[in-house]
């Protein structure tokens, strides 16, 4: 079996002028063709060898820049293990960065950090305090003097090595390394490329960052093991300016490109017919959805809008995956379109699956994520602990096969309970219909009241919905009897709060029949996420706890 290492160097013999281009406003800023990515990486890594002892973890502070994709494999090459690690985010409070650091640093006892050149001084600096490991760029760890070298060992080939460190979200607790061996990581991308057609044809972008395992292994590691060209465009670039994503695909012709549903709705609230002028979206033919819960108004929304510049409905993809998974776990078919069903919410709530057959008041729509892909197996765990396969049996979303990881980098805590007799359990609710998998919501975002269950996610859609509310996050509080719902909502500039909070408690109460206890206005910088941009639930539980309650601060009817 090959490993990423082989396929990189594969493909610089079988496709040595394809590779990565870095584009901005449009155009091509840099390029690194895989030829010359395997020939600096070797060399980068014959230079590292006598610094890196066989499976040691190595930090990677970047951006989606071309130094990270050649620290990447210079690493691998060397025998170290790649651990990407979230840059300071803009706008974001330093703290932030630092205690996440300094977490990931223990956790795997991370030795020596290689950070982008662009904030190597700023990130050398402020780190001194926060971790004791060696912050160095790529060209002063490769200069070190051979003197300081430990004893030299051969670059790992082994499919049992473990390729990577690939660290979670951490939007309900703190992030944990997920360990991903040579063989998951190979076995789950070539899965993805089948699942996705894909060749040495198939061009991509991706803005998603690096440290992120969509962007890392659906943006980078993906176009490596096919052979194709991959364009990298900086996260900042698309949070600035959403429709350059869009400009870009039309721009080269691409024909892949994934993305969380926010970044489709995103585009929506951006549109502009003016600055569209000559988009052609016509070769896009996989635009994924995935990595949080996929809202079908908005893909439905984002179809139409951009029908007229070529954009297909069949090209929509929505996927299931997450960093245990390697990657990808669940993949529509290519060309089949955004598939759903709905289904009588009140049942669901109580925990039952009842399919209706139109979208009348009271019925859910939830999203196909379509089929496990090859080496992936998909089940539900039921209340009697058992894995069943059952239709419309609504229960945990379990993960079993050889691209599904099987321990975090030094916790045996949390890896005894992500495991139960082989099976990873995701937290994520759903059932299986005809081998496709349906993702109602999380475990860890369920709001009881009145013994339903309600997920946050549900009512956050519907509270986004309200014209001049920018973000919103539902926060569950003790009530007398049971569990009540609060809100927190960053209103949209010029919005009337009083005004704003009657609509949106008419708003949950006709489309879920539920009282909202109490709504809270907060500040945008209030609305914490994690690095991946979700929602960071446990910080946001904390600043409602800490800084609410359900008597004169709250907003009440």
């Amino acid at each position: 079996m090959i490993t990423i290492l082989t396929a990189l160097s594969r493909t610089a013999k079988l496709s040595p002028e394809r590779g990565f281009h870095v584009i901005k406003n449009g155009k091509v800023t840099s390029f690194l063709s895989y030829a010359s990515l395997h020939e600096s990486a070797l060399a980068n890594a014959s230079s590292m060898r006598g610094q890196v002892r066989l499976n040691e973890r190595v930090g990677l502070i970047f951006f989606n820049e071309l130094s990270f994709i050649e620290s990447f494999f210079a690493i691998l090459f060397a025998g170290g293990v790649p651990v990407p690690i979230a840059p300071p985010q803009p706008f974001s409070p330093l703290h932030g960065f630092f205690r996440r650091v300094g977490l990931i640093a223990r956790q795997s006892n991370i030795h020596r950090i290689l950070v982008s050149e662009s904030i190597s001084d700023e990130v050398k600096e402020s780190l001194g305090i926060h971790t004791s490991s060696i912050v160095q760029t790529l060209d002063e760890f490769c200069a070190l003097d051979e003197s300081d070298a430990v004893v030299p060992l051969a670059a790992p080939n082994a499919i049992s090595d473990t390729a990577l460190i690939q660290y979670t979200s951490g939007s309900t607790s703190d992030p944990k390394g997920v360990v991903v061996s040579q063989e998951n990581l190979i076995l789950n991308v070539a899965a993805m490329c089948e699942a996705f057609e894909m060749n040495a044809e198939s061009a991509g972008v991706t803005w998603l960052p690096f440290f992120h395992d969509m962007g890392l292994i659906g943006g980078l590691l993906l176009p490596v093991f096919a052979g194709s060209d991959s364009y990298i465009m900086r996260t900042a670039d698309f949070v600035k300016a959403p429709l350059s994503w869009l400009r870009a695909i039309s721009d080269f012709s691409l024909k892949i490109s994934p993305a969380p549903n926010f970044a489709y709705k995103y585009c929506l609230e951006r549109f502009n017919a003016d600055s569209l002028s000559g988009l052609n979206l016509t070769s896009w033919r996989s635009a994924t959805s995935g990595a949080e819960p996929i809202n079908p108004k908005v893909m439905r929304a984002f179809a139409q809008a951009f029908a007229p510049y070529g954009f297909s409905a069949d090209s929509i993809m929505p996927l299931y995956g997450m960093a245990e998974a390697t990657l990808g776990a669940t993949f529509s078919a290519v060309g089949a379109g955004m598939q759903s069903i709905y289904v009588d919410r009140e049942a669901l709530n109580k925990g039952l699956v009842v399919r209706t057959d139109n979208d009348a008041p009271g019925n859910k729509e939830i999203v196909s994520c379509g089929k496990p892909i090859r080496h992936v197996e998909v089940s539900i765990r039921a209340d009697n602990l058992q894995f069943m396969n059952t239709p419309l049996l609504l229960g945990e979303i379990a993960l079993k096969g050889h691209s599904v990881c099987s321990a975090y980098d030094n916790d045996q805590k949390n890896t005894t309970a992500m495991l139960e007799n082989g099976w990873f359990l995701t937290g994520d609710i759903g059932f299986l219909l005809e081998e496709q998998l349906y993702v109602v919501g999380r475990s860890k975002e369920v709001i009881i009241i009145n013994g339903a269950n309600y997920f946050a996610n549900d009512i956050e859609s519907y509270t986004s919905e309200v014209d001049g509310v920018r973000g919103v996050v539902a926060v569950a509080q003790i009530g007398s009897d049971s569990e009540e719902c609060a809100l927190l909502i960053v209103p949209a500039k010029g919005s009337d709060p009083d005004n704003l909070t009657k609509i949106v408690r008419r708003k949950i109460n006709d489309e879920l029949g539920i009282h909202i206890a109490s709504i809270d206005i907060i500040a945008a910088g209030q609305l914490f996420k994690t690095t991946s941009g979700k929602i960071d639930r446990a910080k946001m539980k904390s600043l409602y706890n800490e800084n609410f309650s359900r008597s004169a601060e709250a907003v009440n009817p």
